[in-house]
């Protein structure tokens, strides 16, 4: 008769649990949510759109594609800064307070943040200051502040519970930054890049980016293997080169100019064709891929 019960009372106490978890999300939830609002409702209503997002800059118009995709990049920038201030916060709270502080799952917090930014971005983009964005421009930056919310919630738990681990795969993601920052300007339709020490030929840039990248994650795993620190899984890796590519490096251009503090164009970080963005992320799974099996290999060999 006792056993009967001690099912129901497991199933009572992980509903508790669960309960518990959300309204402890809700706590990060609310007050991400309006800082990304703030942001937006900053960006699109109350600055000089002018500066954001470089109106009349080399002749540049509202609607053509490289304003355009300012609008949709702001939503990253917005995310990157919410990645930065979520971590770093995470970070010292869990070594202030202890054990006792706990990180939400990122998925509760990103599910009780999501309705709102739903109904506020459009909203900002679509019914304030001028010009007003169209419904797919409004949807796009949804789209995008809502995507890149998901990547930049992940770091917080590791930086509240496993904070070196977090510093060793930043490390790695790294090495696939150059790749996911070069690759793409192959379809730019110019032949060298004019960087800060004259002009580069893109397609060596491409080659040294992706040889420089091999060579990064052989060092690491080397690194790894000598200081005893477990090696990742493939898409640890992958998705933290993506969060340095996509989130953080759009949030240092942005106050690179401090002045101005204007919305880099998705030129900068994307591919203007789908399938050479497409090649350059299976390029990069493919070195991630290539740096989880030789890892496994290491891993399993016996050491000294």
């Amino acid at each position: 008769m006792y056993q009967a019960r001690f099912p129901n009372v497991d199933a009572q106490q992980a509903e508790r649990r669960e309960r518990a978890a959300w309204h402890g999300a809700i706590s990060h939830a609310i007050p991400i949510s309006l800082f990304v609002l703030l942001l937006l409702y900053y960006w699109f209503a109350a600055a000089n759109r002018y500066i954001i997002f470089l109106y009349d800059h080399l002749g540049a118009q509202p609607f053509d594609r490289v304003t355009s995709s300012r609008y949709w990049m702001a939503g990253l920038v917005a995310a990157g800064m919410v990645m930065v201030l979520y971590t770093v916060t995470a970070w010292a709270l869990a070594r202030v307070r202890g054990p006792s502080f706990q990180v939400p799952l990122w998925n509760h917090v990103w599910a009780l943040a999501a309705p709102p930014l739903i109904i506020g971005i459009p909203i900002i983009t679509m019914s304030l200051n001028q010009p007003v964005l169209t419904p797919g421009l409004a949807a796009a930056c949804t789209a995008a502040a809502l995507i890149g919310l998901a990547l930049a919630l992940v770091p917080a738990g590791w930086a509240a519970a496993r904070p070196a681990e977090l510093v060793w795969l930043g490390a790695d993601g790294l090495a696939l930054v150059p790749v996911l920052l070069t690759m793409p300007a192959l379809g730019l339709g110019g032949k060298t890049l004019n960087l800060p020490f004259g002009e580069v030929p893109i397609g060596w840039l491409v080659v040294i980016s992706l040889v420089g990248g091999i060579f990064w994650l052989a060092v690491m795993t080397a690194m790894r293997r000598i200081a005893g620190m477990p090696m990742p899984g493939l898409f640890p890796v992958l998705l933290a080169s993506f969060a340095l590519h996509y989130l953080l490096l759009p949030v240092m251009h942005h106050f690179y100019r401090w002045k101005t503090l204007y919305i880099s164009a998705s030129d900068n970080f994307f591919a203007r064709s789908v399938w050479l963005q497409l090649a350059t992320w299976l390029v990069a799974l493919l070195m991630a891929a290539g740096a989880f099996l030789t890892r496994r290999r290491y891993q399993s060999a016996p050491q000294g």
